[in-house]
């Protein structure tokens, strides 16, 4: 049950007829605003606008005016069910003869900071009617806030572990892939006495070590891509297996081994082959 100009304040978009007004009164023809997935339900092939329904056993029928977006009313990680509005003048708990509602949720849109807003707002209630009791006063932020803050702690949670990991797995590959290197740094040294170039010898370990770092990468992939429909279930509009996360990470830990060869590679390209070769 709403009032006339909630869509407008909530902000959702109409998708076709029209939202509630003034002339939405308890004495004229009733009638209700739907979301799309109701529409595309009870009306798939069909414009939903003039189409009528009715509930219970009382034979009233209601026509359709207009049709919203859907909204997440029973949260983000929730698929929206089929919905409808009713104006709030021609609903009644209990039948068309009982009292109204005796409570309401307020949605209050401002030009400025909401929270600057909250006492004109209950002076404008106080003044309808002083005993009216006003509670549970938050703006919007803090109404998402508070819907996402277990996901919010949850993703926290797995973004620092799965940092520490990526971070652990970097360390790694950089520390076996240079010493692996450095251990072939007499190898090194005896190619470049017969003749080898520096910048040939730094190929050599780069293609070797790429080599490597790509099977481990798409090894290390497929293992990430099954394990990744195990938290499906914490993500919203997010696919588990998005190929921009794998992407990222896969290049990130090529560009890591790709620098641990780089570097001792091109250290032992500069040690004297006299060297090399006496120590050989």
């Amino acid at each position: 049950m709403v009032t006339t100009g909630y869509f407008e304040a909530l902000g959702t978009p109409l998708r076709a007829g029209r939202t509630f007004t003034g002339a939405d009164t308890a004495d004229t023809l009733p009638v209700i605003v739907v979301n799309e997935t109701m529409a595309r339900k009870f009306w798939p092939r069909e414009s939903a606008v003039g189409r009528r329904l009715t509930m219970g056993d009382n034979g009233r029928w209601i026509t359709v005016v207009g049709v919203v977006a859907d909204v997440h009313h029973r949260g983000l990680d929730m698929q929206p069910r089929p919905e409808m509005y009713r104006p709030h003048t021609q609903f009644r708990y209990g039948g068309p003869d009982a009292a109204a509602v005796p409570t309401m949720t307020w949605v209050v849109r401002t030009a400025g900071d909401p929270r600057a807003a909250t006492s004109y707002a209950r002076a404008a209630i106080r003044a309808v009617d002083a005993n009216l009791g006003i509670s549970d006063v938050a703006s919007m932020e803090q109404v998402m806030a508070d819907a996402t803050s277990d996901r919010r702690l949850n993703m926290l949670l797995f973004a620092l572990l799965g940092s520490l990991a990526l971070v652990l797995a970097a360390v790694g590959v950089y520390g076996v892939v240079a010493y692996s290197v450095t251990q072939r740094t007499h190898e090194i040294g005896v190619r470049m006495a017969i003749g080898a170039r520096p910048a040939d010898v730094v190929r050599m370990m780069l293609n070797e070590g790429g080599r490597l770092a790509i099977a481990g990468v798409v090894a290390g992939s497929i293992v990430a891509f099954a394990g990744a429909r195990l938290i499906r279930g914490l993500l919203f509009e997010v696919s588990a297996t998005d190929p921009l996360t794998f992407a990222a990470v896969a290049l990130g830990l090529l560009g890591v081994a790709l620098f641990a060869s780089y570097i001792p590679a091109r250290r032992a390209t500069h040690v004297d082959p006299m060297i090399a070769l006496r120590g050989e």
